[in-house]
């Protein structure tokens, strides 16, 4: 459980076993300094990462936040509306079969950020739910696919 807390990454990481719980604002970023590659912080655990009520995982600058958990596309939990998941000029990226579904929560675009799929299979896209998820782009905010697919369920 990371509870108001920033990560700052000097390397990559793969959380691999366990649960992860996000509570209050959590923020995983690379170091000041980095600004010409990005840390990756890959989650393949099978079980849940959660994004519990009134809180946000903030994933900042220069950083990649991998989503490779094979065929099991929604471990990346939203408790309820007041969760949110805040990318700010980041790589969102889902490496494996099966894809990644968001549902449930917000997501914050804030500037740049950059989506990655693994393949150019539908099966294998980043889904994001219109009937549950709100999602907010912000003044600056761009999506920029750069492999893949981003599906928007509605």
């Amino acid at each position: 459980t990371f509870s108001n807390c920033e990560l700052v990454m000097t390397g990559n990481y793969s959380f691999g076993t366990g649960f992860l719980n996000i509570h209050q604002d959590v923020v995983l970023k690379a170091p000041e300094q980095l600004t010409e590659t990005s840390i990756i912080f890959e989650y393949s655990s099978i079980n849940p990462l959660t994004i519990n009520a009134e809180s946000q995982l903030k994933v900042d600058d220069n950083t990649t936040f991998k989503y490779n958990v094979a065929n099991l596309a929604d471990m990346l939990v939203f408790t309820n509306k007041s969760s949110v998941l805040r990318l700010n000029h980041c790589t969102f990226e889902s490496a494996t079969t099966g894809g990644c579904r968001l549902k449930k929560g917000r997501l914050v675009i804030d500037d740049k950020v950059v989506f990655k799929s693994a393949t150019g299979s539908d099966s294998d896209s980043i889904k994001l739910t219109s009937t549950s998820l709100d999602i907010d782009v912000l003044s600056g905010g761009v999506i920029d696919v750069q492999q893949g697919y981003v599906e928007y369920e509605g």
